[in-house]
């Protein structure tokens, strides 16, 4: 059973931003993070190797995919699961829910992590926390979004190399 950090909290309490302030501590970190618009409308996906930035989902999308009040593109989720990641460092993917326990969204990224020897990171909600630990047969390493600094100990003691 491989070992996950989750960073994991109720909506808009953080966690997003625990894995922005992640990723400046180590700059090497790649991965995915879900940014919201202000007016929450929309949420672009920011692939944090390349810095490309890329529409994810919407209110308005055409589309017959949905999650709860957003329409989705597949074209990119399609685009993160074919990113090649080396097999160390640390990878963040924000946010594991709904869709991927119904085995879409980052379902076969997850998948392909998880065979990796990648130290990852997850952003899940609390009420979906139960059903990925399931979902992935992962053992959750669980971290509230205020606690950054025991995050990046716990990245630390996982990398001696990086302290």
């Amino acid at each position: 059973m491989k070992s996950v950090i989750v960073i994991t909290g109720k909506n808009n309490s953080g966690k997003t931003t625990t894995a922005l302030k992640i990723k400046e501590h180590f700059p090497s970190t790649k991965g995915f993070i879900s940014l919201s618009a202000d007016t929450k409308d929309e949420i672009t996906l920011l692939d944090l190797g390349r810095g490309d930035r890329l529409p994810l989902m919407s209110r308005y999308f055409e589309s017959d995919a949905d999650v709860g009040a957003y329409r989705y593109l597949q074209s990119t989720f399609d685009y993160a699961s074919n990113v090649e990641f080396d097999d160390k460092g640390v990878v963040i993917v924000d946010e594991i829910g709904r869709l991927e326990l119904r085995g879409e969204g980052f379902d076969f990224l997850m998948r392909h992590l998880l065979s990796l020897s990648v130290n990852l990171i997850i952003t899940v909600r609390t009420e979906f926390l139960e059903d990925v630990v399931r979902h992935y047969e992962i053992e959750a390493d669980c971290f509230s979004p205020g606690n950054l600094e025991e995050i990046i100990r716990k990245i630390k003691s996982l990398n001696p190399d990086w302290n």
